[in-house]
């Protein structure tokens, strides 16, 4: 991956909840900074709301990311047809109601997910995705992400003061507003955005990718 000329950060939201999804979708596009929602496909079918905020989200720059199909995590169980039930129907089913995915963003049960077979997991995740966080397809891109949950505002604002001052990537995720009230989210996008453009940009994962590199 290339040296970073700035700070990135990187919002995802995962699962789909709504409304919290509408809510960060209109936040977010207030400040024109565009987020990456993580969904787990058999949900976006049936919920024609989740849909139509989806396709708002893509159309105005944000990312739509694969959460596996049903979000049954995988564990030391999991064989390879797990694998592909999970990684590649949901590629599948999302591509097919006219998203574009690149990317899968691994899906988690209380730490059992660890155990997975990842070497057994990796040829499978590269026939559908060119990056994910977790499930194999490159180093570069296992990337652990900050959880507003476990965080202060506090430690929210020195994290970006940190990724500014060494130039890094930050990933931001949350599930919904019981994990960073909407107040506290609008004053780290006030934050953010009292910073200059020239040190930090909110990006989605896609644009770190076909900006940065891809793995070998």
């Amino acid at each position: 991956m290339k040296e970073f000329d700035k700070a990135y950060i990187t919002f995802v939201f995962d699962d789909g909840r709504m409304p919290f999804t509408k809510e960060c979708y209109d936040l977010f596009l207030t400040y024109e900074m565009p987020i990456c929602c993580a969904v787990i496909a058999c949900k976006v079918q049936k919920d024609t709301e989740l849909f139509s905020v989806l396709k708002d989200v893509e159309k105005t720059g944000g990312e739509v990311l694969s959460h596996t199909f049903n979000h049954n995590a995988f564990d030391k169980n999991s064989t390879v047809s797990d694998f592909e039930f999970q990684l590649k129907d949901s590629y599948e089913h999302l591509t097919k109601l006219g998203f574009k995915i690149n990317g899968v963003i691994e899906a988690g049960s209380g730490g059992a997910e660890k155990e997975a077979n990842y070497e057994a997991m990796e040829p499978v995740t590269k026939k559908y995705y060119k990056y994910s966080n977790a499930y194999g397809v490159s180093e570069q891109y296992n990337k652990v992400r900050t959880w507003f949950m476990w965080n202060t505002l506090d430690s929210v604002k020195s994290i970006i003061d940190k990724a500014i001052q060494e130039k890094e990537w930050i990933v931001f995720s949350a599930h919904s507003f019981d994990e960073i009230s909407k107040e506290d989210m609008i004053e780290v996008l006030e934050y953010i955005k009292s910073k200059s453009e020239a040190d930090i940009d909110v990006v989605t994962w896609n644009f770190i990718y076909e900006n940065f590199g891809e793995f070998v």
